[in-house]
């Protein structure tokens, strides 16, 4: 959840960068906060990804173990 937090506060903080520069896509303090927001993205999908074979793994388990 902090890190959805922190992808929101970034996507905030790009769209405001993006105004203030007046739309300039090249901008480098626009791209670095971009490929940034990239970044965080990549990694919290990574992450509930891990998490998801995690849990499917431990469910199966739980029920391998019940059954045996």
């Amino acid at each position: 959840m902090r890190q959805a937090i922190k992808i929101e506060d970034m996507r905030v903080r790009l769209n405001a960068l993006v105004v203030a520069k007046k739309f300039d896509m090249q901008d480098p303090d626009v791209i670095s906060l971009s490929r940034e927001l990239d970044r965080l993205i990549v990694e919290f999908h990574k992450a509930r990804q891990l998490v998801c074979i995690k849990w499917k793994l431990a469910s199966t388990e739980v029920v391998t173990s019940s059954e045996g």
